[in-house]
């Protein structure tokens, strides 16, 4: 589990920012994605912005100092 939240915040870090893309690039399974993805939102670690096509996430900087802490 600790691996699927490193690697999403790390693709957050890097700009990909819409779960269905991070799900196509790293193969991580689609239900555990949303599921992280959303409890990180409730945890305030990423924010969850709502646009036209759905959500993208943006990683907070509270987010970027539990990475840091991940490492």
């Amino acid at each position: 589990m600790r691996n699927y939240v490193k690697d999403l915040l790390c693709e957050l870090i890097k700009g990909n920012n819409r779960l269905y893309n991070i799900y196509c690039r790293t193969g991580m399974r689609k239900d555990r994605l949303y599921s992280i993805a959303d409890t990180l939102a409730d945890l305030g670690l990423v924010e969850k912005v709502r646009e036209a096509k759905g959500y993208r996430y943006v990683i907070t900087p509270k987010g970027r100092r539990f990475l840091e802490e991940l490492h």
